[in-house]
C-alpha cells in the first residue's frame, strides 16, 4: 500500500505540475519533463518507503534476514539448510 500511495503521489505531483507549465510547453519538452520527474521523484519516494520499512522493521525487531534476502546482494549470503530423513514424513 505504500508504493503505490508513493506511485500515485509522484503521478499527482506531476500532474499539478504540469497543469501550470502544459500550456507553455510542447510535447516534447512535456515528455522529457515527465520522464526526468518520474525518474527522480520515483528514486525519492522508492528511497522513502524503503526507509519506512526498515525503521519499522528495526522498531518491531525484525529479523534482519529477513529483510536482505529479496536484495541479492552477492556480499551477503543466505542459506536454507534442510535434512530429509527416510523416517520423517
Amino acid at each position: 500500500m505504500l508504493q503505490a500511495a508513493a506511485f500515485f503521489a509522484v503521478q499527482g505531483a506531476f500532474q499539478w505540475v504540469a497543469g501550470m507549465v502544459a500550456p507553455h510547453s510542447s510535447g516534447a519538452f512535456f515528455v522529457t519533463a515527465y520522464l526526468a520527474w518520474v525518474t527522480v521523484a520515483g528514486f525519492v519516494a522508492g528511497l522513502a518507503c524503503c526507509a519506512i520499512y526498515f525503521l519499522t522493521a528495526t522498531g518491531f525487531g525484525a529479523n534482519y534476514n529477513e529483510l536482505f534476502c529479496a536484495l541479492r546482494m552477492p556480499s551477503y549470503k543466505n542459506f536454507l539448510r534442510l535434512r530429509i530423513a527416510a523416517d520423517a514424513c
